[in-house]
């Protein structure tokens, strides 16, 4: 800087900075003339890139002021220096000039009133003074300067005479003066202005800049706080308005990570979640990348890309989403203000599109405030706005009903108007996605929380405060969390070999909860763990809370009696799963209100009406069946149509021959099994309404067999008395004819390997059948009479002992299935065959996981044997561990769930491909993997001061590192640019900012911003850079007249011997060629 040799120079300056910010603080124009029609200073700069360099301060009345500040001047070469330096700067409205001397000489004391008197309209006649001081101020100007820049320079040039680099100076005290009067304790003025002084000393060395809330920071810090005073000084304001956002944010920041049940269950207070934030997750598909983004955290996406649509069904829970990231980013300093709207708030007086203002946002977002702190907040917020530092989100635009689209309409148009840099995030279900396309936002869906499974533990062990009654509240948490576990392991595989992985209910946060909550309402032992009965029972008690809710808050209602509600589930289902899905609303209330009318001896009119609130419950309250953007109804999953059907065939079909005809169009669908198996479950009846379980070539036939094995096995013990004869002849039949097994489903977990026979799946269903002690000597000769080779004989052997072992009740593995277990167990597996890592061309590695090696149904009995972990000894227990690692990532972990259950962990933590081992160790970190290219980068530049926004979403190296293919990059790439000189790489950097005119000064300061950041651990800009794309597809246009093809080739021709990491550059320079 100016003048950084010269202490006396550098204490002068810093004692004109601290001068001119006590004005700032007071609230004092700055007196450049004698009148005080100047404003006061906003923020001060240092060593910017004007010609004057020494202080840039921006006023408040809008003006730029470049001061020039020097110890002594006079008729010498410091004025010379000074004017040849204002000849330098570039014109500019808005911009004048200074000059800040503390010893103004000769006619430079007459200086500061020559340039007065000759900008007044009628300036009189000039002193001899002021004559001679013009005069030499003529004479200082270039001699090739213009004489109308000379008379633009006059008329913009300002004297200020300052002498306050050490206390008992003039200036010095009088600073300290208005820092009494701005709110510093009296008697402490001076000490104030000198910690000041000493700051900006500092700030000046470091080219660092300030403006009024650092200024109150550094007074703050050296123990002369200001008092928030709505009416004070200009920095007690500031104060003011500092402290109604602080508590504006802490109000956001008591919610973080905090989980609210209040409409599932009253009596419980919120819960603290740690990371709640952190766990929410959206997909979405990149057109350009043609390619699926699943599970990233909503987080990341939100910052990198700062506007967009949040989507998901009712229940996902978008509005607890937006609401956990509102707070956390206002406990995040270079987050965005956010300001939280609810959409439904503003529909209740929809207004026009052009009045959809950033002024009526803030009116509905402010929390019910008084006066002065209201009108503080409210003119905050909006500067927030203005200035690029605030997100509005705005909740529930499909909760405005018929205004959705002039809302839309308005949020569209103040897309237009808003700062670049505002944040606009809108949450909306599918139905108000066409509206909410007119924004032209992206969008992407929420999916399952990250972690739910451990918040539906820390729920039951919240809810044991307050539903323990009295009972010890570890063990009364401990039982409902085992049981929980097992209700999950049981849906996960459908409680038996080969049958459907259905995890729908634990997929959706507000079903899983829902279920959760209905563990902490009754014993274990009365909660059914059959999971249609189960999904019932919890949707009955949300039922039995919607009425007791709707009685309080006098909801207009039409059902007369709950269990309506119910019957109207099975009817919505049964007509989506005859017409593929999509059912008109029109069509599920006339056959809503048929039913009301047949069954419940209605009278059509209120039947009406009951049915339109009864479909209203489903899709708004619930949400299993949610209206899309068509008015169409759709189901939240597939399990919940399976789960109605199967109802409407058990309890509300009564004749015979129409639950025939039911069962008869199930079996031609391979993809109703899991409705037939859940109508099984409700009404084990159902199978005598089977014609035949197969015959030769009859798919039918076959697939009754199947899927009634497959409902008995879930069944279990409440199932083993309808095991008949011949059920169990017809499967060892099928089995010993090697008939193929029948289209049975996409979701069936079927799948053999190589080494099966493809009889192999009906002996499994065979052996894994609950049956009644006096029919096991006849499944047992059954399945001797099959050929099988050893392994699968010894498998079918254990899986027939254990699964008599758990219908018989027994808690300790019996002598004769652990022998089984055993005699299985010590058959060796085949060698394994490793498959080595792929490379494709840009040198990104694929894995590929090994074969199976077991028979399918091998990994079932393990799970079985798991649950008597107790009573195993620990060989065995290393043998299922051992087996278990070498089972699917799912298998390995279900075992390992049940073990753990039981007090067992492995000794050998599970990892099936050791090359990610070795990238983990390789790259322990996101920040490991780029502090290569990021540390030369800082380098390249000596920086510039960052905006928040610029910290906070990095545009330059963002733009940087996707014109590189850094997303892109694979091992290779990585590796080589670890290796690679810095000077190397530096030169590259370089050569991509200048043809793609990237501030390289920005690239520098926002690199090393990021690797301040990113090596104390906080690694999320880092994970942005690295995993989440731009928006929108990027086009880079270069201009042909800096783009220098020439010296690039030049460039690339000279490394391109030694420097691996051209791979990585070349992505974006080979672009630019082509282009």
């Amino acid at each position: 800087m100016s003048g950084q040799g010269n202490e006396a120079g550098s204490l002068h300056r810093a004692g004109v900075a601290a001068w001119l910010v006590s004005h700032g603080i007071n609230g004092n124009p700055i007196p450049l003339d004698d009148t005080a029609n100047s404003g006061t200073i906003q923020s001060v700069d240092f060593e910017t890139n004007d010609a004057i360099d020494d202080i840039h301060c921006k006023l408040t009345d809008g003006r730029t002021l470049l001061v020039q500040a020097k110890r002594a001047c006079g008729d010498d070469r410091h004025l010379k220096d000074t004017v040849y330096q204002w000849a330098r700067q570039r014109p500019e409205a808005g911009v004048i000039f200074g000059l800040a001397v503390a010893e103004p000489k000769g006619p430079v004391r007459h200086l500061r009133t020559a340039l007065n008197r000759r900008r007044r309209s009628i300036p009189g006649n000039p002193s001899s003074g002021e004559k001679s001081a013009l005069a030499a101020l003529a004479k200082a100007f270039p001699v090739d300067i213009s004489t109308s820049r000379r008379e633009e320079i006059l008329d913009s040039a300002y004297v200020l005479v300052v002498d306050a680099h050490e206390p008992g100076l003039p200036h010095f005290q009088a600073a300290a003066s208005w820092l009494v009067a701005a709110g510093v304790p009296h008697e402490r003025g001076a000490e104030a202005f000198e910690a000041l002084r000493s700051r900006l000393q500092a700030d000046a060395a470091k080219a660092r800049g300030s403006d009024l809330d650092d200024w109150l920071e550094i007074l703050a810090k050296a123990g002369y706080p200001l008092a928030e005073e709505y009416r004070g000084s200009r920095g007690q304001r500031r104060q003011f308005d500092l402290g109604v956002l602080a508590r504006y944010c802490d109000r956001f920041q008591a919610d973080r990570g905090m989980l609210s049940f209040a409409l599932l269950a009253d009596d419980l207070p919120p819960m603290k979640v740690e990371g709640l934030a952190k766990s929410f997750t959206v997909s979405w598909s990149s057109t350009f990348e043609n390619r699926k983004y699943a599970s990233e955290p909503l987080l990341d996406v939100a910052r990198r890309w700062g506007r967009l649509v949040v989507t998901g069904l009712p229940g996902s829970g978008k509005s607890t989403a937006i609401r956990q990231l509102a707070a956390e980013w206002a406990a995040t300093s270079d987050a965005p203000i956010p300001i939280l709207v609810s959409l439904k708030v503003v529909a209740e007086n929809p207004p026009e599109p052009a009045s959809f203002t950033p002024a009526m946002l803030v009116d509905a977002a402010l929390p019910k405030l008084g006066g002065d702190e209201r009108r503080a907040l409210h003119a905050t917020l909006l500067a927030k706005i203005g200035d690029g530092d605030a997100a509005l989100l705005l909740d529930g635009l499909d909760e405005c009903g018929t205004a959705t689209s002039t809302i839309a309409d308005g949020i569209t148009r103040l897309l237009e108007q808003l700062h670049p840099d505002t944040d606009v995030i809108v949450t909306a279900r599918g139905s108000a996605l066409p509206a909410a396309s007119k924004t032209g936002l992206p969008t992407v869906e929420l999916t399952e929380p990250q972690g739910l499974t451990s918040q539906l533990d820390n729920l039951i062990r919240h809810a044991a405060k307050i539903r323990a009654n009295g009972q010890q509240e570890a063990e009364w948490a401990a039982a409902r969390i085992s049981w929980l576990e097992s209700v999950r392991r049981a849906d996960g595989h459908g409680g038996g070999p080969l049958l459907v992985r259905s995890n729908s209910l634990w997929q959706v946060p507000l079903l899983a909860t829902m279920v959760t909550l209905l563990a902490t309402l009754r014993p274990t032992e009365k909660i059914p763990t059959n999971r249609s009965l189960l999904f019932m029972a919890a949707v009955e008690e949300s039922v039995t809370k919607w009425e007791s809710r709707r009685a309080i808050q006098r909801v207009p209602w039409n059902v007369s009696d709950p269990r309506m509600l119910v019957d109207g589930f099975a009817v919505i289902a049964h007509e989506l799963a005859h017409r593929s899905g999509r059912l008109s609303v029109e069509i599920a209330r006339k056959s809503i209100r048929d039913r009301a009318v047949q069954y419940w001896g209605m009278s059509r009119g209120p039947a009406e009406s009951a049915s339109a609130d009864i479909v209203r419950f489903w899709d708004e309250v619930i949400g299993a069946f949610p209206r899309n953007s068509d008015g169409m109804l759709l189901s939240r999953a597939q399990y919940l149509v399976d789960i109605g059907d199967a109802m409407w065939a058990a309890h509300v079909l009564e004749d015979e021959e129409e639950r025939k005809a039911w069962v008869n169009r199930a079996l031609e669908d391979p993809n109703r099994r899991e409705a037939f198996i859940l109508a099984v479950l409700y009404a084990p009846s159902i199978l005598h309404s089977i014609e035949t379980f197969h015959g030769s070539g009859n798919d039918r036939g076959r697939r009754a067999l199947v899927w009634a094995a497959d409902a008995i096995r879930e069944g279990g013990r409440s199932l083993m008395n309808v095991v008949t004869p011949a059920l169990m002849a017809a499967l060892a039949d099928a089995a010993g004819k090697g008939l193929a097994l029948p289209d049975i489903g996409s979701n069936s977990a079927g799948q053999r390997s190589g080494r099966d026979p493809k009889e192999w799946e009906y002996v499994l269903r065979l052996a894994g059948l609950p049956v009644v002690p006096q029919l096991r000597k006849l499944r047992d000769d059954l399945l001797a009479g099959l050929r099988l080779n050893k392994e699968h004989r010894l498998v079918s052997q254990a899986l027939t002992s254990l699964t008599d072992a758990v219908v018989d009740g027994h808690t300790e593995i019996p002598n004769s299935s652990l022998a089984a277990l055993k005699e299985m167990l010590a058959v060796p597996a085949p060698r394994r065959v490793n498959r080595p890592p792929r490379r494709n061309s840009r040198g990104v590695m694929s894995f590929t996981l090994p074969e199976r090696r077991r028979p399918i149904g091998y990994a079932d009995v393990l799970k079985l044997a798991a649950e008597y972990a107790g009573s195993l000894d620990s060989s065995t227990r290393t043998a299922i561990y051992s087996e278990a690692r070498e089972a699917s990532v799912r298998d390995y972990f279900e075992i390992v769930a049940v073990l753990q259950a039981k007090g067992f962990s492995d000794p050998q933590p599970f990892f099936r491909v050791p090359e990610l081992i070795r990238l983990t160790e390789e790259f322990p970190s996101h920040w490991a993997a780029v502090e290569w290219l990021f540390r030369p980068m800082e380098n390249i530049s000596e920086g510039t001061q960052l905006r928040r926004v610029q910290r906070w979403r990095p545009a330059e190296i963002l733009e940087f590192t996707e014109l590189i293919g850094l997303r892109a990059s694979g091992l290779d790439d990585l590796r080589a640019g670890r290796n690679e000189a810095t000077t190397t790489i530096e030169s590259l950097v370089k050569c991509v900012c200048s043809s793609y005119r990237i501030s390289e000064s920005h690239i520098a300061a926002q690199a090393a911003y990021i690797a301040s950041i990113a090596s104390t651990g906080d690694q999320q800009i880092v994970r942005i850079i690295l995993g989440i794309p731009p928006a929108r597809e990027v086009r880079f246009v270069v201009p042909s007249t800096e783009f220098r093809l020439e010296g690039l080739e030049s460039l690339l021709a000279g490394y391109a011997s030694t420097c691996q990491i051209l791979s990585l550059f070349n992505l974006c320079l080979s672009d630019s060629f082509g282009r």
